[in-house]
Order: C-alpha cells, then sequence, then structure tokens
C-alpha cells in the first residue's frame, strides 16, 4: 500500500524490511530501541515493531498519523502501553482493507509465543486513547475501526472542546438518558405503571425534580431526586416530614438517588458531541470530517450508555420515600422497573383507598342497560355487576346500604351544596368519582348514578327535556349511555322526595281507571304506563278541541286543558306522573 501510494520509489522491499526489523539494517530505529534479533529466544515481531521500522515511510503519506504517535507518546510516556496500541493503529491505518478491531489489534501485539492475550489491556488502551482527544484517535467502524484523525478536523475539534455545557443543557440530556434508556438499562423508556386489584392500571408520571420525564398529568407522581452524597441523610429527612405534610406531595412518590460527580462530566460530553453533531452535516463534509462526525455519534453511545448505567445504579442504591416513609429501592427488587413498579403498587392502595367499592370494569352501555330494565326482579349479575339490586323481601329496590352508594350519596349531595345553583354538571362528578381517593371508571360512575336513579334519589337535567327526569325511561338511558352525553346533563338531589304510598296507590287507581290497564303502584311502573297509552290518547283526540269548535259544542277550553296536562305528563320520561295522577284533586278526568 505505501509503495502504491508514492508510485514505489524509495521503498525496500519486503525482505530488506524484515532483514531492518530483525537487525535495523537501514537504521530506522530511534537510539535505545532493541532489535528483535536482541530479544530473548521465542520473541515475536509485533505490528509496532514494523511501525518503528516504516515511520519515516509512513510519514510521506500519512504525516498525520505519524504526528498523532508523537502526541500519545507525549502525553503517556514512551514505555507506555497506549504508544504501543497507537503504533499498531498507525501501522494498519496503511492497510486499507485491514479492519483495525480492539481483537486484531491484540493479535498483533503477542510479545512471545504461548502468551496471554492482552486483549483486555488493548481494549482500556484504546478508551485512554479516544477519551484524550489530543491524541486525534477516533473509533470509526465505516472507515475500518480506529483511525488517527488528519489535522483538517482539528478546528471543529477545537470548537467541540472550547464549548462550555450549560446547567440547562446538561439536565435536558440526562433526562433524555432517563426518558429513552438503552437497550440493557431501559431506565423510564416505559412509563412506570401498577394495576390496582388487578383491575385499573395506575400510571405514574415522572419527574426530574419539576422537569417532565415521562408521562403527564396523572394521579400518581414518581419524582427522582438526586443529591449531593454528603446532603443524602439531610434532605431525605425533609422529604419525610415534607411527604407527610405537604398536600402537593400527598401522591408522589420520591425515589432520593445520589449524585455522581463523573455522571456530570460525562453528560457535558455528550452535549459537546450533541453540539457539533447538530452544527456541522456529515452529508456535505469531506472525508475526514464525515470520519470524525461519526466517531462523535459512537462517542455520543457510549457517553449515554455509561450515563444510563450509572444513573440506574444509583437510583437502586437510592430510597423511595412516600407519606413519610421511606424504604431502600431494592429492598423492592434487584431490577428499577421491578422496584418501581412494586412500589407503585402499595402507593396506589393509598391513594385510592376507596377503589375496592367499585373494582369493576363495565361496558360503556352498562348505565343505560341498567336503566333499560323493566322489572328490576329479573335484573342479572351481568347488567348489576356490583348487586346493588336487592331482590330478597318484597318488591325488588336499589339497595343504598351498599357502601359503594353509601359513600357516592353523601359526596354527591356535598357537591350539589357546594356548587351553589342545586345541580352538577355529569363531567365533573366523572372527574370526581375517577379521580383519589375513588379511581373508578367513568362507565362505573354512571352505572352508580344510574342506579340512584332509579332509587329515586337524583334527578336529571337533560338539555331539551321540558322538565327533569326522576325515573328509568329512553331520555334517561340515552343520557347516561356515553361519557359524552352523560357530560352534558345536570344531575341534583330529587326535589320533594319520593311520592307516598298513598300518592301511587291513586296514581295506579287512576291509569287503571283510564285505560283499564293493571299497574302496580309503583313509580317507575306508574310513569312507564303512561309513556305507553298517552301518546295513543294524544293521537286519537288530539283534535277534539278543534272538531267541538267546528260543531259549535261546548267544552273546547276544557278539550284543550285536559290535552295539554296529558302531554305534560310525557316530559322527563313522565317522571313526574306520579305527583300529577297521585294528587288528591287530579287536573285529569277520572
Amino acid at each position: 500500500n505505501l509503495a502504491r501510494s508514492t508510485g514505489g520509489i524509495g521503498l525496500r522491499s519486503a525482505i530488506r524490511v524484515i532483514q531492518d526489523v530483525l537487525v535495523d539494517k537501514s537504521g530506522a530505529l530511534e537510539p535505545g530501541a532493541i532489535r528483535l534479533a536482541d530479544r530473548p529466544f521465542g520473541s515475536l515481531a509485533c505490528a509496532d515493531d514494523f511501525f518503528d521500522t516504516l515511520r519515516a515511510d509512513i510519514a510521506k503519506v500519512l504525516p498525520h498519523v505519524v504526528t498523532g504517535v508523537g502526541k500519545v507518546q507525549k502525553i503517556f510516556g514512551a514505555g507506555s502501553f497506549e504508544l504501543r496500541v497507537a503504533k499498531v493503529v498507525a501501522a494498519l491505518q496503511a492497510v486499507e482493507t485491514f479492519p483495525r478491531t480492539a481483537e486484531n489489534i491484540a493479535a498483533l501485539l503477542y510479545g512471545t509465543m504461548g502468551a496471554p492475550s492482552p486483549l483486555d489491556q488493548v481494549r482500556e488502551a484504546l478508551r485512554r486513547l479516544t477519551e484524550e482527544q489530543e491524541c486525534g484517535v477516533i473509533e470509526d467502524p465505516q472507515a475500518g475501526g480506529y483511525v488517527f484523525l488528519s489535522d483538517a478536523v482539528k478546528p471543529i475539534r477545537d470548537k467541540r472542546g472550547q464549548y462550555l455545557p450549560t446547567s440547562a443543557e446538561c439536565t435536558r440530556a440526562r433526562i433524555d438518558v432517563l426518558k429513552g434508556g438503552i437497550s440493557d438499562h431501559p431506565l423510564f423508556e416505559s412509563q412506570p405503571s401498577a394495576r390496582l386489584e388487578n383491575l385499573r392500571e395506575v400510571k405514574a408520571a415522572v419527574k426530574l425534580g419539576r422537569a417532565a420525564v415521562a408521562g403527564g398529568a396523572e394521579d400518581v407522581e414518581l419524582r427522582l431526586e438526586f443529591f449531593d452524597p454528603a446532603l443524602f441523610d439531610a434532605k431525605r429527612n425533609e422529604f419525610l416530614v415534607s411527604t407527610n405534610s405537604n398536600v402537593e406531595l400527598k401522591n408522589t412518590v420520591i425515589l432520593l438517588a445520589r449524585e455522581d460527580s463523573a455522571v456530570d462530566e460525562l453528560l457535558g460530553e455528550i452535549v459537546r458531541s450533541e453540539k457539533i453533531l447538530g452544527d456541522v452535516d456529515e452529508r456535505t463534509a469531506d472525508h475526514d470530517v464525515a470520519q470524525y462526525l461519526r466517531a462523535e455519534r459512537r462517542a455520543l453511545e457510549r457517553g449515554r450508555e455509561q450515563v444510563a448505567a450509572a444513573l440506574e445504579k444509583a437510583l437502586l442504591d437510592g430510597l423511595f420515600v412516600f407519606r413519610g416513609k421511606h424504604v431502600p429501592v431494592r429492598e423492592k427488587a434487584e431490577t428499577l422497573d421491578a422496584a418501581v413498579r412494586r412500589m407503585l403498587e402499595g402507593a396506589a392502595e393509598d391513594v385510592f383507598p376507596k377503589y375496592h367499592l367499585a373494582a369493576i370494569r363495565p361496558s360503556t352501555e352498562a348505565a343505560a342497560k341498567f336503566l333499560e330494565v323493566d322489572r328490576l326482579d329479573r335484573i342479572t349479575h351481568e347488567l348489576d355487576p356490583l348487586d346493588l339490586v336487592l331482590k330478597a323481601g318484597g318488591s325488588p329496590r336499589v339497595d343504598l346500604s351498599k357502601p359503594v352508594l353509601a359513600e357516592v350519596l353523601p359526596v354527591f349531595k356535598q357537591k350539589v351544596v357546594d356548587s351553589g345553583v342545586g345541580r352538577v354538571l355529569g363531567s365533573h362528578l366523572q372527574e370526581v368519582f375517577s379521580a383519589p381517593p375513588y379511581g373508578w371508571t367513568k362507565d362505573t360512575v354512571r352505572y352508580l348514578f344510574a342506579a340512584l336513579l332509579r332509587a329515586g334519589e337524583i334527578e336529571l337535567h337533560v338539555p331539551g327535556v321540558g322538565s327533569a327526569v326522576r325515573t328509568a325511561g329512553p331520555h334517561a338511558a340515552e343520557a347516561m349511555k356515553s361519557t359524552v352525553a352523560f357530560g352534558r346533563i345536570g344531575l341534583s338531589v330529587r326535589d320533594g322526595g319520593r311520592p307516598s304510598p298513598e300518592a301511587l296507590d291513586r296514581a295506579a287507581r287512576r291509569l287503571e281507571d283510564l285505560f283499564g290497564d293493571d299497574v302496580l303502584p309503583l313509580e317507575e311502573n306508574i310513569s312507564a304506563a303512561v309513556r305507553r297509552h298517552i301518546p295513543d290518547l294524544l293521537e286519537k283526540v288530539g283534535n277534539l278541541p278543534d272538531r267541538l269548535r267546528l260543531l259549535g259544542l261546548a267544552g273546547e277550553e276544557r278539550a284543550r286543558a285536559v290535552l295539554s296536562s296529558a302531554a305534560d305528563l310525557l316530559k322527563g320520561d313522565a317522571g313526574a306522573a306520579t305527583a300529577v295522577l297521585g294528587s288528591v284533586e287530579c287536573s285529569l278526568p277520572d
């Protein structure tokens, strides 16, 4: 290769080169160098020996390589192993097709037959050479491995060395590593989560201090805090107090870890590499600069790997602090992912202590289907997963003594009072009962309020419906069928309470007198009967007032009043029918 580069002029034959390596016939070796022939029997000619012999020839073709070897000698010393490795890199750089990997370099540095492999020593020497920017050694797999950079990249390398990363840039680089992780150290590549009652997935927002790492506005927060080891105990004591007294930290798990100064240095190098890679376009750069940029990208990857490993270790050696208690991370598990998950499982139970009251995942249409059941005594467990309907002992009814309803109803009533307007939007109720301390699904919340409607405790205010909806019917089912529909309605405590048994009996008898229908004296049955018969009645006699007027007969106004009263009965799923038909004085004729 050297001969081709110089046209074959001034180079010795292969035999002459071997002769020079053995006895230095040409006097190429530096003073004090031991010729191969003078070494102990069994010594092998290594690639650094060939560099010493061919130094002048290499300098004619690759002067920057010889200059680079000189810098290595100045930095690490004439007898250093780093110098020997640098000479092998330099000798092989002239052989374009030979891979300059750590394994090949080690193979060319066996000093004697049967000697152990120097591979580990070579890898350490290469690490030190690449970290020492002044040496100009980089790893570029695309170019065949380790190479010496030419002087063409010196301005870029100087620019990189002179750049001073800001604390904000280093924090951003740290967050990027925490967020992205690497294959062996995933860190928070996936947002941490745990399962509550083996049903609800509770995700945790991860933050570095107050800066977001993963997730958004979650109910549980995992906050990473790194401190100087000298301050660690004091900070632990501070968080033991603040997590127990500060409302903002009530649902926050603190992961307290010791800062590592080496990580700060690595983060600075990462920022410098990112800066150069962002400022210089590899696609338009010349060969040497492109080679340098590829090496920077590899250095960036290695830096992130080292930071990820160091951060994972620091976090595993840290402490979880939650609501005034602390526990070592490694007591939870030996891997960070498992430790965080187990910590979140316990925290989730404390954040959602009332989730167990309604630990179900009903379908979207569960609430509507619950309202569409005509007879509660025939309702199935599939339609009533919490068994809210009590079927034993008399007529079936919604059991308000169920713990979940006993919890929801007082909270709802207080929300109504706090609203100042006597009603609460469904969207607000879904937010309240989906958040701590409940954590129920929005489908579950609608199902619970459907039960309260059938229990006669609440009424719905549906847009476009003339009056409050107090009973199960088409309007109620439509209002409860989805999160969006429920979010638009208002809910209030039922005005005036439930009708008396006497009113229910009078209403049932009046319907029987009017339509010959045997109706059970129950509010829902009365409303259903009205919805069943009144539309037909209005269709049959709707033109009666006009017919009376055309015939010149009396009663037109009376007929209109009766028809109007009948039509009013249908408003709000006939929710007011019991009150009207059950009154002592009814506007409708018997």
